[in-house]
Formats: structure tokens, sequence, C-alpha cells
């Protein structure tokens, strides 16, 4: 019974990929793999349909995931001999324009040139990476954050790999379909997702060739071919391999991180103290308290005036879960 389910739901994912690349004849082909449960299934399924075709394993690393989660991403790449390419969220140093309220009064911001006395902290603070850079002058983000935490650790290691690709955004530019394991029971408007293929904002193409199918049909894949599962996400409920706290629960997911991560845990301590230290009154996981925003926005400052010279990211294909509170 699961064999014959098994493969209805691979001839369902090879219609809807054979589709996107009839449609977008992109340069490339990527499986899109965070280490995740689900993650594995369409990366198993791209890389076994379309490696002949080139198809190469990216991973966006965020830099502030659990080692745990990172070996076993490796680890499984290189069981089964796929090629994988990892993309960082490096440190950038300040950026060259920033985010401010307008003067009157409007929930609209104004983009000015970057001056290091309108942060938060007064001051611009060097971090080892993005998301150091992004908690150390703007505090630890909460869920009106995410967005802009998106596009500093994801977006920005996609957009570098899809730039050396070839990938151009726009009418008549190389396109690179990039195979994600998102279903329609766990996708989100707030992530940009309604239908299984969806373009992104730089000419990528994302596919989701079991966007029809259930959890239970992706188990029935993973039992078919023996799939290894994320130790991560067996031991402790979530796959961890990214710990911004954008969505995250501050007092069980710590605990989950000291259990499996005794290192990281020390680290995200040894931050937060930084992070109080440069005048951020709150912790990993936890929202600005709202004494807090009132002072900044009185100020003309304040954590949504963030550093990036582009807008909040609308489209998360990496981080549907997070929007929906699976993680």
């Amino acid at each position: 019974m699961d064999d014959e389910r098994v493969e209805k739901m691979i001839a369902a994912g090879r219609a809807i990929v054979d589709a996107a690349i009839a449609e977008y004849k992109p340069v490339a082909i990527v499986a899109a793999y965070s280490s995740g449960d689900d993650s594995i299934v369409s990366t198993h399924f791209g890389m076994t349909t379309y490696g002949a075709h080139g198809c190469r394993v990216f991973n966006a690393d965020t830099m502030v995931g659990l080692r745990p989660s990172r070996e076993h991403l490796k680890a499984v790449c290189e069981r089964y001999g796929w090629p994988l390419e990892i993309g960082q969220a490096i440190a950038e140093g300040p950026p060259s324009q920033m985010l401010i309220p307008r003067d009157d009064g409007s929930r609209k911001q104004m983009k000015v040139l970057f001056d290091p006395a309108k942060l938060p902290a007064g001051r611009w603070l060097d971090g080892e990476t993005a998301y150091e850079e992004m908690v150390l002058n703007y505090g630890f983000p909460g869920p009106g954050m995410h967005p802009i935490a998106y596009r500093r650790l994801k977006e920005r290691p996609i957009g570098r790999m899809l730039r050396q690709l070839g990938c151009g955004a726009g009418v008549g530019k190389p396109r690179v379909l990039i195979v994600s394991g998102i279903r329609h029971d766990e996708s989100s408007r707030r992530a940009g997702y309604r239908c299984a293929t969806a373009e992104g904002n730089f000419g990528d193409v994302w596919a989701n060739p079991f966007y029809w199918q259930t959890a239970a049909d992706f188990e029935a894949y993973r039992q078919e071919f023996g799939l290894p599962r994320n130790p991560v996400k067996r031991a402790c409920g979530i796959s961890g391999e990214c710990c911004c706290g954008a969505f995250g629960d501050s007092i069980a997911e710590r605990v989950a991180y000291r259990k499996v991560d005794p290192a990281f845990a020390d680290y995200l301590d040894q931050l937060e103290q930084r992070v109080k230290a440069n005048g951020f009154p709150w912790g990993w996981a936890e929202r600005p308290p709202r004494w807090w925003m009132r002072l900044k926005q009185d100020q003309k400052t304040g954590q949504k005036s963030l550093f990036d010279d582009l807008e909040e990211s609308t489209f998360q294909p990496m981080c549907v879960g997070c929007n929906n509170g699976r993680r």
C-alpha cells in the first residue's frame, strides 16, 4: 500500500517540477536542504530524479544553529554523495542606508544615509556573524522583526548562490529552480506561499514537488527509502538549524538547546549578556518592553530602524514552518 502511495507521490512531484522546468527553463536546479525531516524528502527526490541534470544541494547556514543539526546535514550529504554548497550569513559591517520613522508621526519609515548616532545603541558594533551584528545593534528579534532577520540570515546567502549560478531578476533573465519541501497545509501568506510553484525576488523559482501531500505521505516516503531523521528533532522537537529566536520559547527552547548542544547554550547566554549591556533590556526570544519602544520612538529610533538598504522580505520560503508555529 505504501509502495503505491509513494509511487503516486513521486509521479505527482515530477509533474510539478517538470512543469516548472518547461515554463521557466532554468539554468540550474538546486535542492534546498535545511537538515529537517521534511526537506530531506524533497532533497532526496530532487537528487535522485534530477541529479543527472546537475541538481545540487544548497543549505543557508544562519550561523546561529545547533552543531548536531549542521553535522547531520553534512553526514547525510556525504552518505548519499550529494554535492553540497553552504551559504553562510556572514558579517557585512555597517550599511550604507537605514530606515527611520517619518517626522509626521506615521508608521511609515524613510531611508536616510547611515548614521551610527541614530542607532538604538548610538554606535555601530561589529559582530562575527550577521546575527551578531543584528542583535548587538538592534536587540534580539521578535515576530515583528522576522522578515528582516530572514533577509539577513537566509535571503542574502541564497542571493549570493543565485548570482554565482548566473540567475537574474526580470523578464528574459536566467532562472534557477529551487526544489523545496513545503506542504500546502503548512504554507502561509506571511511566507509568500499560495501554490506549488512560486517566483522569488531574484529570478529564483521555488517548486514544491510534494505541496499537495500530507505529513503522513512524507513519513511514508522516509520509510520507503530509509531516510535518516534529524537527531535534534527527535531529541527535543525542533530541527535546530536556525535559532534566531524570533518565534522561540525563551524557557523551553533554552532547556532543549542545553540538552543537545551545551556549547551553543553557553554562547547564547554570553551573547544575551552582551546585548543587554548595550542597552537592550530584553533577552533572546523576548519582545522589547513597551516602555522601551515608546521611548525610542520618541527619540526617532527603534528596533525596526533596521540597517537594510532594501525593504523587508515578504517571501520567506525557508521559514514557512516558523511563520506557522511549526518548527
